[in-house]
Parts: structure tokens; sequence; C-alpha cells
């Protein structure tokens, strides 16, 4: 029985993973959005907007099960909402991440740098 009673309250005790990002993000060649935020993992609780942008975070985890990998899923929407690129950053806890992705042109697009650590109380 202190073996159940153990368990629960180490379950009870253990709260969402919260991470601080640290990231840099171009479209078409202009800044749309930089600077830290906090975002909880599994929520997309992180909404900015940067102009005629809006840009959404949401952290998953990492496919791999890796307890230091997170995915980070960005969606930027123009000031019609209409969705103009959803780019997926997979990276380790402390580790700077980068993607682009080119427009059909050949032009850089979209990049995106970023930085999450994870919050420990």
């Amino acid at each position: 029985m202190p073996f159940l009673i153990l368990l629960l309250c180490s379950l009870t005790f253990a709260g969402p993973k919260i991470y601080e990002l640290k990231f840099d993000m171009t479209l078409e060649g202009k800044n749309v959005g930089s600077g830290k935020i906090m975002s909880e993992l599994g929520k997309t609780s992180s909404i900015l907007k940067k102009g005629s942008h809006t840009i959404e975070i949401t952290l998953t985890e990492h496919p791999s099960k890796n307890p230091k990998a997170v995915m980070i899923n960005f969606v930027i929407k123009d000031q019609e909402g209409k969705i103009l690129s959803t780019p997926k950053i997979a990276t380790s806890e402390g580790v700077k991440a980068k993607m682009a992705q080119a427009s059909t042109d050949g032009k850089e697009f979209i990049s995106v740098e970023v930085i999450a650590n994870e919050v420990r109380p």
C-alpha cells in the first residue's frame, strides 16, 4: 500500500513542461518575429502578432521519445488568416536549430532560428 501512495503523490506533483524559446524568424526577407517567449508542451499557447502577420507556436514531444528533444511547430498567417507557412523544427534542449525554406523562384521564403530550454522550478 505505501508504494501506491508514493506513486500517486509523484503523479500529482508532475507539472506541465514549460519551455523558454529564443527565436528569430524572417519571411520574404523581413523580420516577422524575434525574442523570448514561454510555451507549454502540447499547447498552442504562444501567439504573436508582428505587423500584418500572426505566428502560432506549438511544442510537442519529439517522436524519438528523447526526453531532451522537442518538435516546434510554427504556423504563420497573413492579416486575413491565410496560412503562409507551417515550418517545423526538431531540436534538443539548449541547441540552436535553424531551418530555411525557398519559394518556387529559389529565393528564401522563410528562415527560422530557435533555442528551446526547459524551465525548471
